[in-house]
């Protein structure tokens, strides 16, 4: 499902955070990149809002990331030779393949609410829809054949391929005026394309902005092959990890219990040394089904002594910068989150596993 208005204009290359309009140093003309129509797009199947919770409430890592921040990707194509230009990557095709991934990204129809009150995070006003932006660019990809394709000589080194962003809320309900995804088409002189792509990073940081291109181009593939159209062999868990459990002023008590199948270990003096696997000894948790115990979350206890608390502290401090400062506590935070995540990623760029185990894609800021 998608409208089309007609919006010819300039953009000089907008840095993210700023709303459309000249970069401070740049002057119209500047960049040789023209939007020449935008189309609001939302999901093919309207029926794809009906497994969302409502409010669409956003998690606790949710919250970390800046609202005016967004998280941004650009993939270019080179028009092979024997392509025509109106049949490379066409218009039409990438529309059809958005509204198809919208169906299992609905929550990216809607806009980032902000309670003033309390100050939680949520998706509101479902199926407003994201924005696709057709672009021209009067200049080849490229001086010569011969050359790479190189990010610094790109329009606006790259950020005029990237739809413009609006950080702004409205003040009186806190809703985030600009849409959750944007997405450019930038078609070249010499037929090339850029795909460039924005989207909030309060609702994924930059690995769940790569698994959504790639369920993108899955779907694109299918459209163009006519097979299993608009159907993703795996589709993404997109429900924010801890939604549920975000507690507020006027929140439940009850809220404040640990979470049912969370599991943490019954040796926290055993957190350190050896073989993680053996710390991992858990109680037992009620569980009405063998599927929910499989599914259970597996938690331990953690204790550094005086000496590794210092060792990570030195680390993390600029030995060269006589000003460079760091706390215990943020040398420990970074310590602990750069470990999850590379054990996440690696368990989440294991496509084989993945298909195998049919374990969905986990959309969010990881």
């Amino acid at each position: 499902m998608t409208t089309t208005t007609s919006g010819p204009g300039n953009i000089p290359g907008n840095t993210p955070g700023n709303t459309p309009g000249n970069t401070p140093g740049d002057t119209p003309g500047d960049t040789p990149v023209n939007i020449t129509a935008t189309h609001v797009i939302n999901f093919a199947d309207p029926k794809s809002l009906d497994h969302l919770p409502s409010p669409f409430r956003l998690g606790p890592l949710d919250h970390f990331a800046h609202t005016a921040v967004p998280t941004d990707l650009v993939y270019v194509y080179e028009k092979p030779v024997r392509v025509k230009i109106e049949d490379f990557i066409p218009i039409s095709r990438l529309r059809e393949a958005i509204s198809n991934l919208l169906n299992y990204y609905p929550h990216l129809t809607g806009r980032l609410a902000v309670d003033p009150s309390n100050g939680v995070r949520s998706i509101t006003k479902l199926g407003m829809g994201a924005s696709l932006l057709e672009a021209s660019c009067d200049q080849p990809l490229k001086p010569s054949p011969d050359q790479d394709i190189e990010i610094g000589k790109l329009p606006g080194t790259g950020e005029a391929l990237i739809a413009p962003w609006d950080p702004s809320f409205n003040d009186e309900t806190g809703i985030q005026r600009g849409p959750l995804l944007l997405i450019q088409r930038t078609q070249f002189k010499c037929g090339s394309v850029a795909i460039g792509y924005r989207i909030s990073h309060a609702v994924c940081a930059a690995e769940g902005c790569i698994h959504l291109y790639q369920d993108l181009c899955e779907i694109y593939r299918k459209l163009s092959r006519g097979d299993d159209i608009g159907v993703l062999d795996l589709p993404p868990h997109i429900i924010p990890f801890g939604a549920d459990r975000i507690i507020t002023a006027d929140s439940d008590a009850e809220g404040l219990d640990p979470p049912v199948g969370y599991l943490v270990s019954s040796q926290p003096g055993e957190a350190l040394g050896g073989d993680a696997d053996k710390h991992m000894k858990s109680t037992a948790v009620t569980s009405n089904t063998a599927q929910d115990a499989e599914q259970s979350i597996v938690g331990t206890y953690l204790q550094f002594s005086p000496e590794e608390l210092a060792r990570l502290k030195a680390n993390a401090t600029n030995p060269d910068d006589e000003d460079s400062w760091v706390s215990t506590f943020e040398a420990l935070v970074a310590h602990l989150w750069q470990r999850t995540h590379r054990a996440r990623v690696r368990v989440a760029s294991d496509e084989a596993h993945r298909l195998r185990t049919g374990y969905p894609r986990a959309f969010g800021p990881i």
